[in-house]
């Protein structure tokens, strides 16, 4: 982030739905992201894109890219019968098994990651074609249902 840079999830997602329905192919040009490289699709190009938008340095360590939020986006694809299912999974995170695990949950890289979300979904039409926001939400770990089979699967995976 930039120094002395402070961004607030709401500020985040309010600034984030302002995109909805807009092909993100003309910011990647503006925040000048290659959406191909060496002849391939740049994978990431749509998340980098939204992170330059929002003034985030790209982060693909284990702390989240925004100061107290974690940028994701989940690539949707429209299939055949007109309905839209997601492009692949969301990696939010990777536990490294040579890593030693922070016993306490609460203290981990894996919660600090997922304990507040901004998710993107973003909608593909081709490679290097339209991509467009569909929708914004947020996600707080805390407030939600799973934080205990997380906690649990967490503790299970550090103590083997």
């Amino acid at each position: 982030m930039k120094t002395g840079f402070y961004l607030s999830k709401d500020t985040a997602v309010k600034k984030l739905k302002l995109l909805i329905g807009k092909d993100l192919r003309p910011l990647a040009a503006k925040y000048k992201v290659n959406i191909f490289k060496n002849g391939h699709l740049n994978k990431g190009w749509a998340g980098d894109t939204l992170e330059r938008y929002l003034g985030l340095k790209k982060n693909n360590n284990q702390a989240p890219n925004g100061m107290y939020f974690e940028l994701k986006q989940i690539s949707l694809k429209k299939l055949k019968n007109g309905n839209v299912a997601p492009k692949e999974t969301m990696q939010i995170t990777m536990i490294n098994p040579k890593e030693k695990l922070e016993k306490d949950f609460f203290k981990s890289h894996v919660y600090k990651k997922m304990k507040s979300l901004v998710i993107c979904a973003i909608l593909y039409t081709s490679p290097g074609g339209e991509t467009k926001l569909c929708r914004v939400d947020d996600f707080d770990l805390d407030k939600h249902e799973i934080l205990k089979q997380l906690k649990s699967d967490y503790e299970l995976i550090s103590s083997s």
